[in-house]
């Protein structure tokens, strides 16, 4: 890798089926997490894909920090090498896939394209414009500090019917589906609450820790008999 950091993956759908699903990877917008970007959306995509989310440097389970400035040319390049990854596990080294992106993350999605072109199927970029070329230096889009941008950039945030929005448009788009079904409050919470426990998961927490605390919860309020 030339670049001095590293983006690291999370996977939002589980690993029962994921192998027979499209990949569809998900970017994050600046100040956020892949998971907590996405956490609401994925609800209602996980049925059919095999769901991804990327976190940028200091993000998340992303624990690396730069040296200095990067590029979106050498952040795209460190996503495709996540995926490259991935997708070498899945047994299909060299494939593509489709991707959805907020702000930042929807311009990798754009810069993915143009560096490697055939890899991105498909893409749907939303609130892109945080990254338009009149807040980057002369040299375009590619070449603008993104650490500079962190504390200029307001953070998109999807309330619940937004999610689902997104999750339609992106079905609509890759999957050619003309109307999803909007999933129910129930639905929408098990979607969310899965999305969490994995990455309590994938934080260290324990199966039997998060049983105990489901129980805690199920149990009387304060005040309550026992």
């Amino acid at each position: 890798m030339s670049q001095n950091f590293a983006v690291t993956a999370v996977r939002l759908t589980g690993a029962q089926r994921r192998a027979e699903l499209p990949l569809l990877v998900l970017g994050p917008p600046l100040g956020s997490a892949g998971t907590a970007a996405w956490a609401a959306t994925a609800g209602g995509l996980t049925d059919a894909f095999d769901v991804v989310a990327w976190d940028l440097p200091g993000h998340g389970h992303n624990r690396s920090l730069p040296e200095g400035p990067y590029t979106l040319a050498e952040l795209a390049a460190a996503v495709l090498e996540v995926v490259d990854e991935i997708l070498l596990h899945r047994d299909e080294v060299g494939g593509s896939f489709s991707y959805a992106g907020i702000g930042v993350g929807g311009a990798v999605g754009l810069q993915l394209m143009l560096d490697a072109p055939g890899r991105v199927r498909d893409a749907v970029l939303v609130d892109t414009d945080a990254c338009a070329p009149d807040a980057a230096p002369e040299g375009g889009p590619a070449a603008y500090d993104v650490r500079d941008r962190l504390a200029e950039v307001a953070v998109p945030v999807l309330t619940a019917s937004g999610a689902q929005d997104v999750a339609r448009l992106v079905r609509g788009h890759v999957l050619g589906e003309e109307d999803v079904p909007t999933r129910d409050g129930h639905s929408r919470a098990l979607g969310a609450l899965e999305t969490h426990l994995r990455e309590a998961l994938d934080g260290g927490v324990t199966s039997a820790e998060i049983g105990e605390l489901l129980r805690r919860l199920d149990g009387p309020g304060p005040g309550g008999a026992e």
